[in-house]
């Protein structure tokens, strides 16, 4: 089991299991411009994209307080942009045999959810790639992984985030063996 909720600063989801899960995504100031179904929809379509190894091969019931994000998960959209997430979802689950049964819930019983995606990442921040590739990979360089960063942050392909992100290697680089 699932559960996701988008507010109007960023994203939210968790896994239902042992092994809890946490995905979360700050959005960028044309996102928050955007409906809240289409927020609730980029919601899903990254998260799961995030849990997908775990999710393979699996029947995950997908819990949301959004109507209408149910109803295009399963139905489609007139909407091409809503229609384009609900096509990558149907792609993602497609690609690892996830059945994917969207549910929704009233917005009390996503509390959960509610907070992740209102959290407030203040140290959701990058260099530029110029200033990471010609100045401290030059002096310290070359580096091999990113310690801190998220799937749209990044500057290598293997990183550590806070939370699950797609492609992340690890969550929380302290955990992590440095050497």
């Amino acid at each position: 089991m699932v559960y996701s909720d988008a507010s109007n600063v960023a994203l939210g989801a968790y896994t239902v299991e042992s092994n809890e899960k946490i995905f979360h995504c700050m959005l960028n100031e044309n996102e928050k411009k955007l409906s809240s179904t289409w927020r609730e929809l980029r919601a899903i379509q990254l998260s799961l994209n995030s849990f997908e190894p775990d999710l393979k091969c699996k029947i995950v019931k997908w819990h949301t307080d959004n109507h209408n994000c149910a109803n295009i998960i399963n139905k489609g959209s007139t909407k091409l942009h809503l229609q384009h997430l609900a096509y990558d979802i149907f792609r993602i689950c497609t690609r690892s045999s996830i059945t994917l049964c969207p549910t929704w819930i009233p917005r009390c019983e996503n509390f959960k959810a509610d907070f992740i995606s209102k959290m407030v990442d203040i140290d959701d921040w990058q260099t530029s790639l110029q200033f990471f590739f010609f100045f401290m990979n030059e002096i310290w360089g070359p580096y091999t992984i990113d310690r801190f960063a998220n799937f749209n942050k990044t500057k290598l392909k293997r990183f550590n985030s806070k939370f699950w992100n797609s492609g992340s290697t690890a969550i929380d680089a302290f955990t992590q063996n440095w050497t």
